[in-house]
């Protein structure tokens, strides 16, 4: 863990340096993005929280498998009304570097089974705003 006291102009935090998150292998940023993240570990989460522009490429390759991946009715998660378990198999896992290390994500991990045949992804786009829009926040999915 490093200390991070310049990635934000609010109050200090504990911070680990991010430096991709890829889908099935194949990095989500686009060319010329920043390689580098804040990425804060929150116990009390149970989701992992992405950027905005990263949240909307890796939503964009959800969609190619899950055509009926629905982002906008709940503010938080996308869903699909199909079980998890008849997704999973056409869902790749996704990869997060963090300090030089890569965590793999499997379908199984970051879908959960909610009410009736709803299936939530619980990654999701970070909601924060100014200086902390642009961080990670990694819940119980990855720890």
């Amino acid at each position: 863990m490093a200390y991070r006291p310049s990635w934000t102009e609010s109050v200090k935090q504990w911070a680990l340096e991010g430096q991709s998150l890829a889908y099935a292998g194949e990095e989500v940023q686009t060319p010329g993005q920043e390689k580098k993240f804040p990425a804060i570990i929150d116990t009390g989460s149970s989701a992992i929280g992405v950027p905005e522009k990263i949240f909307g490429q890796l939503k964009e390759k959800w969609h190619n498998t899950v055509p009926k991946l629905n982002c906008i009715d709940d503010d938080n998660f996308c869903q699909v009304m199909t079980p998890c378990s008849q997704i999973e198999k056409d869902l790749r896992p996704v990869q997060l570097q963090i300090s030089g290390q890569t965590f793999e994500i499997p379908p199984k991990e970051y879908l959960h089974q909610a009410e009736g045949d709803k299936c939530q992804f619980a990654i999701h786009e970070n909601q924060m705003k100014g200086s902390s829009g642009n961080l990670f926040v990694i819940g119980d999915t990855l720890l």
